[in-house]
C-alpha cells in the first residue's frame, strides 16, 4: 500500500479519485469552498475505474478493469480514507466498467463491457465479498447497474443492444429476474445507452446515449419498476460533426431540477468535451437546455463527475487531462463555474463522495 499522512476535518466528506492508474486518491472536500486537500493514497491493482461504496461508509468496491474482471473489496480508514483490501472475486465476465452496490448493503454487482454479463456477490458482515452467483448474459456491451431507490428493481444499459434491461431483483437470494418486459428500447436506433438515472420522485428517468450523443428522458412506473415513452434531445449543439464524439455519465440534482450529461471529444486536442446542462420540468420529465461548460477547454473526455453532498459543488474527472476539475453549482440556474484544477493519477474515470465514517 501507499502511504498515508493526512487526518480529514469533522464535517467534510472524502472524495475518492479512480481510474486507469492503480492508485487511487482519497481528499478532503472543504464543504465551504470546494477545495481539495490529499489524504491518501491506495494501490487498488489495475485499473479500479470504477468504485461503488457501501452504505456503512466503511468499505468501498472497485471494478478492476481486465480482459478476465475482477471485483475488489476494500476496507476505509476513517481517519484519512485509506484503503486496505480484503478480497477480490470474479466479475462475472470480461471487461467491467461499473460496480454498484445494493441498497441494504448485502450485494454487490459488476457490468462486464467485454463479454455482457452481469456479475453478482454477496457481500458479508466484513465487508469482503462471498461466492459470486451465475452471472447473466443480458446483452452487448452492459455499462452500468443502477438500482432502484427500493432495492427491488435493477437497469443495466446494454450500449450494443440499444436497450436499457429491466430486471426485478430478490433481495433474499440475489437473483435477477427479468422483467415484463424484459428491456426498454432507446428512443433512436443505434443510440448506445450508457448510463442511466433515476429522478428523486421516483416518475421519471434518465439515460445518456453514447453512439449518438442524446439523452433519453423515461416515463418510469416505480411500483412495476418499467420504463416508458422515452424522448430524446442533444448534448450537443446542432450541426456538431459526431466523429470522434461520445457521451458518458448522466446525473440528477438532489433537488431534481437539473440534469448533467457529459460530451466526451475522442478526437485531439478534445476541444469539444463539455458537460451539458438542462432543466427537468417537473410535471413532464421533460428536457431544456441551459448550457455546455468546458471551463475554457479544460474539460477533456470527461469520464465521470458527482456533485458533493450539499450540491454547491461538482467535481468532473478528465481522463485525457490526468486532472480533474472543481465547479460551484449555481442551485438557482444550474450552471457550473470553475473554481480549481487538481492533478491526479492518469486517466481518472471515478469521482465518488461519501460523508466522513
Amino acid at each position: 500500500m501507499l502511504s498515508t499522512a493526512l487526518r480529514a476535518a469533522d464535517g467534510n466528506p472524502f472524495v475518492y479519485i479512480a481510474g486507469y492508474d492503480n492508485t487511487v486518491t482519497c481528499f478532503e472536500f472543504n464543504s465551504a469552498t470546494g477545495e481539495l486537500k490529499e489524504l491518501s493514497k491506495s494501490d487498488c491493482g489495475k485499473n479500479p475505474t470504477y468504485m461503488a461504496i457501501h452504505p456503512s461508509r466503511k468499505f468501498i468496491y472497485a471494478a478492476n478493469e481486465t480482459g478476465k474482471g475482477l471485483v475488489s473489496a476494500y476496507a476505509i480508514d476513517p481517519k484519512d480514507g485509506h484503503l486496505t483490501k480484503l478480497n477480490e472475486v470474479s466479475s462475472g465476465g470480461d471487461g467491467p466498467c461499473h460496480v454498484a452496490v445494493h441498497p441494504d448493503g448485502k450485494w454487490v454487482f459488476a457490468g462486464n463491457y467485454g463479454s455482457g454479463h452481469i456479475g453478482t456477490a454477496p457481500i458479508n458482515p466484513d465487508g469482503s465479498l462471498g461466492t459470486p452467483l451465475e452471472p447473466i448474459l443480458g446483452g452487448k456491451n452492459a455499462h452500468e447497474v443502477v438500482v432502484d431507490a427500493s432495492g427491488k428493481f435493477v437497469f443495466v444499459p446494454f450500449l450494443g443492444t440499444n436497450v436499457v434491461n429491466q430486471y426485478k431483483f430478490d433481495e433474499a437470494t440475489g437473483k435477477l429476474t427479468p422483467n415484463d418486459p424484459p428491456s426498454a428500447t432507446a428512443s433512436a436506433p443505434k443510440a448506445g445507452p450508457r448510463h442511466f438515472a433515476i429522478h428523486p420522485n421516483g416518475k421519471f428517468a434518465y439515460s445518456i446515449n453514447e453512439l449518438n450523443c442524446t439523452l433519453d428522458s423515461w416515463m418510469y412506473d416505480r411500483a412495476k419498476g418499467l420504463l416508458s415513452d422515452p424522448k430524446w434531445i442533444s448534448t450537443v449543439a446542432e450541426g456538431t460533426d459526431l466523429k470522434g464524439m461520445s457521451t458518458a455519465h448522466v446525473l440528477i440534482s438532489p433537488d431534481g431540477k437539473f440534469i448533467y450529461g457529459s460530451n466526451r471529444d475522442g478526437t485531439k486536442p478534445f476541444t469539444r468535451s463539455s458537460v451539458a446542462i438542462y432543466s427537468i420540468d417537473q410535471g413532464s420529465g421533460r428536457l431544456t437546455f441551459i448550457a455546455r461548460e468546458d471551463a475554457g477547454g479544460e474539460i477533456k473526455v470527461p469520464r465521470d463527475f458527482a456533485l458533493d453532498p450539499t450540491g454547491k459543488f461538482a467535481v468532473v474527472a478528465n481522463q485525457n487531462g490526468g486532472n480533474v476539475t472543481v465547479f460551484a453549482r449555481d442551485e438557482m440556474k444550474g450552471t457550473l463555474k470553475k473554481i480549481g484544477t487538481y492533478a491526479v493519477a492518469k486517466g481518472p474515470s471515478y469521482v465518488g463522495f461519501m460523508a466522513k465514517p
